[in-house]
């Protein structure tokens, strides 16, 4: 479970502060697929890049799993980013220069897993892209680039998985179709969140919670 209490973040810009988060309290269950949605500068991202321990907190906690993730300091924060946290960037973050299997064999390297091979041809073949699994990330479409970020994202099996704006560069179609392929990924029991601003994206989720000048204005339950 994630619980989030009494979050605030403050940017500090001399002698200007810009209140990014203010008091935001949520619990977000196990096995969820929840969206988070608001205008630019509502704080949906901040609120991401915290959970996914990019960003501190001015205030408040964040505790998941039971660890208060908001006390840790930098190294052991991107421990448990690495053990528990998967991050799906919208502009993918993709090694251009290196080919689909190089991509998603990445974070298995570094962290020196066991039957690298086997793992990263299953997760290729999961997204449906065993046959550009050679082809360089600048030879692919948007869709099949978004689609080798969530393969890589996958590759270390963490039970949360975080997406920002995963649909944001892509047509209605692919977005349809990462959208679903993030579906089928909570139904095999991990808990996905969505920063997006697509309703079509997150009526598709559980839980639509909605941020306006960095508080809950909405926490709706879809049917």
């Amino acid at each position: 479970m994630i619980d989030i209490k009494g979050l605030t973040k403050v940017f500090k810009d001399g002698d200007y502060n810009k209140v990014a988060l203010d008091d935001i309290n949520l619990k977000i269950n196990d096995g969820e697929m929840v969206s988070i949605m608001g205008p630019s500068g509502s704080g949906k991202s901040t609120l991401l890049n915290i959970i996914a321990c990019f960003d501190d907190a001015s205030k408040g906690k964040v505790i998941i799993n039971n660890n208060d993730i908001t006390s840790f300091k930098r190294n052991k924060k991107e421990k448990f980013r690495r053990d528990n946290i998967s991050f799906i960037f919208q502009d993918y973050a993709l090694l251009e220069n290196f080919t689909c299997y190089e991509n998603v064999e990445l974070p298995l390297l570094i962290n020196k897993v066991r039957s690298r091979k086997t793992k990263t041809l299953s997760l290729l073949e999961k997204m449906n892209l065993l046959e550009e699994k050679n082809k360089k990330i600048n030879k692919l479409s948007g869709g099949q680039r978004q689609r080798v970020a969530i393969a890589r994202a996958l590759a270390l099996d963490t039970n949360l998985i975080l997406a920002d704006e995963p649909t944001g560069a892509l047509d209605q179609k692919m977005g349809e179709e990462v959208t679903d392929i993030l579906r089928s990924i909570n139904k095999e029991g991990k808990t996905v969140i969505i920063v997006t601003h697509d309703e079509k994206v997150a009526n598709k989720t559980d839980r639509i919670i909605k941020l306006m000048d960095g508080k809950i204005i909405d926490d709706i339950k879809n049917v």
